[in-house]
């Protein structure tokens, strides 16, 4: 899934490369009123009041699909 989110404590300072090896895919860096994408290279580290939009693993992953008709009607 895609997400917007602050940075948390321990990430302040890191890279986004740092975040990655956590498990999130950083796609940009929110910046005051600024977007910085990933491909930009104008992110070193991170700096209090960022916001990072990553792909990160769904919590509902590996939850198998609903079977037909569990709360929504079979269309006609």
């Amino acid at each position: 899934e895609v997400v917007e989110r602050p940075i948390s404590r321990a990430e302040l300072g890191l890279t986004p490369a740092d975040v990655q090896s956590g498990g999130d895919l950083v796609l940009a860096v929110v910046r005051g009123d600024e977007v910085i994408r990933f491909d930009q290279g104008a992110v070193r580290v991170f700096q209090p009041g960022d916001r990072v939009v990553v792909i990160r693993k769904s919590h509902d992953a590996g939850a198998p699909p609903s079977p037909a008709g569990a709360g929504n009607p079979a269309p006609r």
